[in-house]
């Protein structure tokens, strides 16, 4: 190893021209890292639990163990005190002292050093070197997981002549203490369910479960089933009682069920509408899951029978036919104006669904527009600067009577017209207020000769 060392520091360059001492340490750089172990290396250097070797006993063996000192498992095993705390130590079972000092171990620390003797004696009574089908037959494992584990283990077989011109490959007999080791990190499965059980008890599948146990961190245990002999994950009743709890929270599939969103879909309506014309059928919503997995609020079935009974009630659609203030948006008139025609045409006008919206609103027939359109031809001008009496009033700030009393000498043409709020009236040219201004001065003039 050294010789091997020092050449790969040196075929590396890490010194050059220079003499090696072989009695000088190595420099830490020339050191080799040590090889990684694998995994079945690095569970024989673990310490076994105690409660590991405990799942290994049978209902019967675990009968009569109870908190016992040296002595008592001494006299009971027929081995020495010394012994019995030897083992202790070397199988990790706990103890504590009673009211007079006395120390006591466990419970079933009796149970687990009685089976571990009996397994010590039958190991004794094994040749120095074993095949791997009579190592399995003491395991109670395959040969196949012998050769497999061995390996892992670093452990690989010798040939043996077993015969005349016959050779097998054999163990060397150690293997089967650190391959029981190795048993003993993962017991029976016992009263602990395996996966398949908790997808069984739960309705659930893998998925599901293993993300539940993660999300909320429960406990789950490493467990060789009982049949298949195969490593696996397992859970206490404690979890499964847990994730029964979770599962009852968990909303129910929807099923037929729908929510606003489909429902409005399905009626060719808006989420607007929807809420609007659901009625009491609020009340029935319920937070179910769809098949996504999202839990949303949804309603029965009988919620959209409601909603497309509504819309087989609702009226017609408006078509061709218009809402009083889109009349007066198409004719340009005063919305005032628009509804004090269309009182005349009440027996022309319906109940029908907007164009857009779907409001039931009251609705006019195209006859209506078009008698509308036909007055609006018919109607006077705007005055367009043309004055009325009233206004000639307040220009020549002369009373009503006063302008009546002259505007018609005057010699000018009135013409019917509409004022500012659209109202028809009589009004005259611009051109009136300078004629009865020069009329008022002559008249002032005449009056001061007198």
């Amino acid at each position: 190893m050294v010789a091997y060392v020092v050449g790969s520091w040196l075929n590396r360059g890490i010194v050059e021209n220079s003499k090696l001492q072989t009695n000088e340490p190595l420099p830490p750089e020339t050191r080799l890292e040590p090889p990684e172990l694998s995994y079945e290396q690095e569970l024989l250097n673990t310490p076994v639990p105690f409660s590991n070797r405990v799942e290994f006993l049978s209902e019967y063996e675990k009968i009569n163990s109870k908190p016992m000192t040296a002595k008592a498992i001494s006299n009971f095993l027929g081995v020495s005190e010394l012994k019995v705390q030897t083992m202790a130590v070397r199988l990790g079972a706990g103890f504590h002292f009673d009211e007079n000092e006395s120390k006591l171990y466990d419970e079933m620390t009796l149970a687990v050093m009685d089976d571990e003797i009996v397994q010590q004696n039958k190991y004794d009574l094994l040749q120095d070197q074993i095949s791997a089908s009579a190592i399995g037959k003491f395991l109670s494992k395959s040969e196949v997981w012998v050769k497999k584990t061995a390996y892992g283990l670093g452990v690989y077989p010798e040939v043996k002549n077993i015969g005349k011109n016959r050779v097998g490959y054999v163990y060397p007999k150690t293997l089967i203490q650190m391959l029981r080791t190795l048993i003993l990190h993962f017991p029976p499965a016992n009263n602990l369910h395996s996966i398949d059980e908790a997808e069984t008890i739960l309705g659930k599948d893998r998925k599901w479960i293993e993300g539940m146990v993660q999300r909320h961190n429960l406990a789950y245990e490493m467990r060789t089933h009982a049949i298949s002999q195969k490593l696996g994950v397992h859970y206490s009743q404690a979890t499964i009682d847990e994730l029964i709890l979770k599962l009852a929270e968990i909303p129910p599939l929807a099923g037929d069920w729908m929510t606003k969103g489909r429902m409005a879909e399905l009626v060719s309506r808006d989420r607007k509408w929807v809420n609007k014309n659901l009625g009491e059928y609020q009340t029935l919503g319920e937070l179910r899951r769809a098949d996504s997995g999202k839990s949303e609020i949804h309603y029965p079935l009988k919620a959209l029978v409601h909603l497309q009974d509504t819309i087989a009630n609702l009226p017609a659609r408006a078509g061709d036919w218009m809402t009083g203030w889109d009349i007066a948006q198409s004719l340009g008139q005063s919305q005032q104006w628009v509804n004090d025609k269309l009182k005349s045409y009440e027996e022309y006008s319906k109940i029908l669904l907007t164009n857009t919206g779907n409001r039931p609103l009251v609705h006019y027939s195209p006859i209506v527009i078009d008698a509308l359109k036909s007055l609006i031809s018919d109607k006077p001008a705007h005055a367009d600067g043309w004055v009325n009496a009233k206004e000639v009033s307040q220009m020549l700030v002369k009373s009503r009577d006063w302008v009546s009393r002259r505007i018609g000498n005057v010699g000018i043409c009135s013409e019917a017209r509409l004022d500012r709020r659209g109202q028809p009236g009589v009004h005259y040219p611009p051109e009136i207020i300078d004629i009865l201004q020069l009329n008022y001065l002559i008249d002032e003039e005449n009056s001061l000769k007198v």
